[in-house]
């Protein structure tokens, strides 16, 4: 249930807050976002060659966690199905490898 007291409470604590406050506020926002863009520019490339690496490695239930975000938000790349078909291959699940290859085929 919804409690209006503690609205009230956030509410009412805001003409205590001073201006220098709100400025310092601001600009750590600011910042925040300033960074969490940069991150983000970045995001796809570094889960493909997270990806890519788990795969050489053997971690294939990363490199498919890896694959399978891109997927889902970013499909700039058109290895993707083949990549995920090849990690489904590698554990032994034929049909999935199956539908992935039948995607790019």
């Amino acid at each position: 249930m919804f409690n209006f007291n503690k609205l009230k409470a956030f509410f009412c604590s805001w003409p205590t807050l001073r201006l220098q406050d709100i400025k310092t506020l601001i600009r750590r926002s600011k910042n925040f976002i300033h960074e969490t863009k940069k991150k983000l520019d970045n995001l796809s490339k570094t889960n493909f060659d997270l990806g890519l690496y788990h795969f050489n490695k053997g971690n294939i239930n990363d490199a498919i966690f890896r694959f399978k975000i891109l997927k889902r938000f970013d499909d700039k790349y058109e290895d993707l199905d083949y990549l995920l078909g090849r990690c489904y291959f590698e554990k032994s699940k034929y049909d999935k490898a199956k539908f992935f290859w039948k995607v790019i085929c």
